[in-house]
């Protein structure tokens, strides 16, 4: 007829079905089709720390900490992240080695950082620990490549004027202003991603909302004072802030009820 064909490219040979839905409905409007091997994809399904055990190799893991903020780089860290996120390698390390288990390298691991201190900052915790083995580098890093688990610290627990002025630029922070640099980031894990960060903070990005709308919807939700269950106090603030169900209440109000349920809680610990 004189056009061009076109064909869709629909098949995933990569991701396990709960992490594809992530950036199959916000990015290819659902139409990828998950056809990875499940030896591989399904490989980590009944991991004991998992939220959703029920297939679901995916959640967020929240965490309220301070960030440090490097005003002549633009850079910034968060260490409770990185030692969050350490924790949750050995323990998974751990669990995929016991006898009769497929196994689990350090090199099979990723995580992905927008913040070059970050990175810099998790190898250095990953190394103290002996886990130098885990790869670890910003978005661009990982463009092109995959990994069977992928950790992600988002790192922000402060919005911040400059911080800002960086989204507003053409290149943008990287995972959180960028869609194609946030696709390559929740796109890269085989068999099991894990997205750590301040849910109040990330409610304000509109495709990490998605993201959280999407965990929360399936019970893929742990971190501090998460405990597992859909209806504590901490994560119905949550609920109310991401899912809009907080009767008009804004992100910093959320976030200010929640400083003050953990003030009166003393839960200030990470719950893996």
């Amino acid at each position: 007829n004189g056009f061009p064909m076109c064909r869709k490219l629909i098949a995933n040979y990569r991701s396990h079905p709960a992490i594809l839905e992530c950036f199959s409905a916000l990015f290819y409007k659902n139409n990828l089709k998950p056809k990875g091997p499940k030896k591989i994809t399904h490989s980590l399904i009944d991991w004991d720390v998992l939220p959703n055990k029920r297939n679901f190799p995916c959640f967020f893991h929240a965490i309220i900490a301070q960030d440090s903020y490097f005003p002549e780089s633009g850079s910034l860290c968060n260490k409770s992240e990185a030692d969050a996120i350490a924790h949750l390698i050995e323990k998974l390390h751990v669990f995929a080695n016991q006898k009769g288990r497929g196994g689990l390298e350090m090199s099979d691991i990723g995580v992905i950082a927008p913040f070059r201190m970050q990175v810099i900052l998790i190898r250095k915790v990953l190394r103290k620990v002996g886990m130098r083995d885990v790869r670890v580098g910003s978005v661009d890093d990982f463009q092109g490549k995959e990994a069977k688990v992928i950790f992600i610290s988002t790192v922000i627990s402060k919005d911040r004027p400059a911080l800002k002025k960086m989204e507003d630029t053409a290149n943008g922070i990287g995972i959180f202003s960028n869609p194609k640099r946030f696709n390559v980031a929740i796109s890269r894990a085989k068999a099991l991603m894990v997205v750590v960060g301040n849910p109040f903070i990330l409610a304000r990005k509109s495709w990490w909302k998605n993201i959280l709308t999407y965990c929360i919807s399936k019970k893929a939700y742990s971190g501090v004072d998460g405990r597992g269950e859909p209806n504590n106090e901490f994560l119905d603030i949550v609920q109310g802030s991401v899912l809009n169900l907080g009767g008009g209440e804004t992100v910093d109000e959320s976030m200010e009820r929640a400083s003050l349920y953990y003030s009166r809680e003393r839960r200030w610990r990470i719950m893996a």
